[in-house]
């Protein structure tokens, strides 16, 4: 009788022990996690389904848009593909953009997403404007602006989409075009006083910095960092 509940007493301990064990790895590994997470250090996420180079990338909603460039193989795609960030998973049904397209630019604004210029075939410079509506999973073609060029930026203050500088075959742009998304049109604003493509922009205050980039196509770069005042 006194070994039979010997036995048992141990089976109690080394289960307890046991479930300690595991709560303990658990909770370190929680912690570890917690801790990795708020370092400076870079953590490997799920590989595009199909690799690319040359996107547009844009993030809405937790998600991220990776839309168009060129194949392994050198193909211009169309391919739409969408990163979840909170399970680390590949979403790849989506309609693709109307066109293939690299070298463009995107943006977002209440809740779409906004593609424009970027190059096609034979690096033929497009004016085209499309509008993704996560919602429906649908593409719109919007007026086109005035200037065809690719390596463009673009970049929304309030309601209007403002699309400066780029390239086209053998010289940059300095032209600054804006899209006012509550009529549909668009308007040539003062240029840059440096042509440019390639190039950075934000928006601070209502300031638009414009910096660096490629004086003509190649590797011609500048420094420079002009500054758009909106009305």
């Amino acid at each position: 009788m006194v070994n039979k509940n010997f036995n048992l007493l141990l089976l109690v301990i080394i289960m307890l022990i046991f479930l300690t064990v595991v709560l303990l790895s658990v909770g370190y590994t929680i912690a570890l996690f917690q801790k990795s997470s708020g370092n400076d250090r870079w953590l490997k996420g799920k590989s595009l389904p199909t690799p690319r180079t040359e996107v547009m990338a844009v993030s809405l909603d937790d998600l991220v848009y990776v839309i168009g460039g060129f194949t392994n193989e050198g193909r211009i795609t169309n391919t739409v593909e969408v990163y979840n960030t909170t399970n680390n998973f590949w979403y790849t049904a989506l309609i693709p953009l109307p066109i293939p397209l690299h070298h463009a630019s995107a943006s977002t604004h209440d809740g779409r997403i906004y593609v424009v210029g970027g190059h096609k075939g034979d690096w033929n410079p497009s004016n085209r404007l499309f509008i993704y509506d996560p919602k429906i999973d649908n593409w719109t073609t919007e007026p086109s602006m005035p200037t065809a060029r690719g390596s463009t930026v673009s970049y929304f203050v309030g309601d209007i989409l403002f699309v400066i500088g780029g390239d086209m075959y053998d010289h940059s742009f300095f032209s600054v075009e804006a899209f006012d998304t509550f009529n549909g049109t668009w308007t040539s604003l003062s240029p840059m006083p440096t042509t440019r493509h390639g190039l950075g922009v934000v928006n601070v205050d209502n300031t638009i910095y414009v910096i660096v980039g490629g004086l003509h196509p190649g590797l011609i770069v500048t420094g420079r960092n002009e500054v758009y005042l909106v009305d």
